[in-house]
């Protein structure tokens, strides 16, 4: 029996994202509550710190301070997270650096996810474990698990517009797959090839990803392709105990996102029913027929706080007025709520980073 206590925590992607609200919308500031895991962060600044580059360049318009990633609960928004992977890609100048950050990738926690994963006892229920609860740590992607007699397929699906930092976050989050899957099981020729859905890139060589894999680029899907004769080997780390208690964990922790993610896409159609977008704290508490300390520490439960929901939603119709281009500054303030346009204005730009006038630029 595997000692519970040494269990070693994973991760599966570089990439822990909170989805807030039933849909995913074209603009990517409704998605500015996201939590980047510490092990992405501090790869990515880390290494390439360590490699000469200046925090400057790597956090060039990002909301962030390099001692930020000192901390293990680091947060980032998704638009900090698109600013720096393409910093990094930019001041590295390696199109590549996606494969080398999945390959470093050092293990770290998926809470009761990686040790549901972990614990099972044969391959195959793993990859299920995986495929079934890794939106609980991260909406960049969606995995699938498909089997046919020869070939089992753990298939990557990205359902954000990832832009041009799609192929560095698909092929780090492939690489990490495959470093996962060979450190709970050591069998080499479980995995038979890595398919890439984009071009081959420029300077790509076979040894970028460990030399290890065939890499098929062109394919239709991106996926690790599996030997189907290993699903039913046991793992090494298997407890049936703790597969048990964390499987039912991870249950729970479902029907609760579930739950969150309800009552913030209620909140936001309550924000828009409201002149001017701009409800109080204790408006919108009164609405849900809570008390202001119940719906704070609600929303807290959810990651995130009235003040942040609120400031999303006029950020995001903002960004709608102002891509109209008729719309002034001063009127688009008052539409929003505020009294001074230049306040309007500062509220901009530490939403987004850029000013109003740069933006409809």
């Amino acid at each position: 029996m595997v000692n519970r206590l040494l269990i070693v925590r994973y991760t599966l992607t570089t990439v822990t994202v909170k989805r807030y609200g039933e849909d995913i919308e074209e603009e990517l500031f409704h998605l500015r509550a996201i939590s980047i895991a510490n092990l992405f962060s501090q790869n990515a600044f880390q290494n390439a710190s360590a490699a000469g580059y200046s925090s400057k360049s790597l956090l060039n318009g990002c909301m962030l301070k390099d001692t930020d990633f000192n901390n293990s609960h680091c947060k980032m928004s998704f638009n900090d997270h698109q600013r720096l992977v393409t910093n990094a890609l930019a001041v590295t100048a390696n199109e590549n650096l996606g494969w080398e950050f999945g390959e470093q990738i050092q293990l770290t926690t998926l809470g009761s996810l990686g040790y549901a994963a972990l614990s099972c006892a044969t391959l195959g229920g793993f990859l299920n474990v995986i495929a079934r609860f890794l939106h609980l740590r991260t909406l960049l992607f969606k995995i699938n698990v498909e089997v046919n007699e020869a070939e089992a397929y753990l298939t990557f699906e990205d359902i954000l517009p990832l832009s041009d930092t799609r192929y560095f976050l698909l092929s780090a989050a492939v690489n990490g797959a495959v470093q996962v899957i060979r450190l709970c099981f050591s069998e080499p020729l479980a995995i038979k090839r890595i398919e890439m859905a984009c071009s081959e890139p420029d300077h790509w060589s076979h040894v970028i990803a460990g030399g290890k894999y065939p890499v098929v680029f062109e394919s239709k899907r991106t996926r690790v392709v599996i030997d189907s004769v290993f699903l039913s080997y046991s793992l090494a780390t298997a407890d049936p105990i703790t597969q048990k208690e964390m499987y039912a964990l991870c249950i729970k922790q479902d029907a609760l996102h579930l739950n969150q993610k309800d009552l913030i896409a209620r909140t936001r159609d309550f924000i828009h029913t409201h002149p001017r977008l701009s409800p109080s704290l204790d408006d919108a508490s009164a609405h849900f027929f809570m008390s202001s300390r119940t719906y704070r520490r609600e929303l807290n439960r959810c990651d995130t706080s009235y003040q942040k929901v609120l400031d999303e939603e006029r950020a995001k119709t903002a960004k709608k007025f102002l891509a109209q281009g008729y719309t002034s500054v001063s009127v688009i303030a008052d539409k929003l709520g505020f009294n001074d346009p230049s306040n309007f204005s500062k509220a901009f730009k530490k939403w987004t980073g850029i000013s109003p006038a740069q933006w409809r630029a």
